[in-house]
């Protein structure tokens, strides 16, 4: 799992860093990256199945990617004034409101992976 935590976005704070040593707690390898060449140089070196990533940052990712067949599955973290934005809701089934816990990550990570991939 890729995080892209930019750290001009503010994605840097203390709960979400608790959250991501939660995932690895959980069993999920945690790479975290917090700017654009390190985002690319991630995507390059090996495949990831989840990349969480603010909202703002989900077109970066995209273009980092390209037209790849394997591409990783977003998973975009929103603020909550935006959660019932058109923009989220019809391009994305799974997203995090910002602030989320740790459980709430773990589940909707569930939602988007493949059973053979957990």
């Amino acid at each position: 799992m890729l995080v892209y935590a930019d750290s001009a976005s503010g994605a840097d704070s203390v709960d979400r860093q608790a959250v991501y040593h939660g995932l690895e707690q959980a069993g999920h390898r945690v790479t975290m990256v917090t700017d654009a060449d390190g985002l690319s140089r991630a995507l390059a070196s090996k495949h990831f199945d989840v990349v969480i990533a603010n909202f703002n940052e989900v077109s970066a990712v995209d273009s980092s990617v390209g037209g790849s067949a394997d591409k990783p599955r977003m998973l975009p973290v929103v603020a909550r004034r935006e959660k019932n934005s058109p923009q989220v809701r019809d391009h994305f089934n799974s997203f995090l409101v910002s602030g989320a816990g740790l459980s709430q990550y773990l589940r909707e990570i569930e939602k988007i992976l493949p059973t053979n991939a957990l």
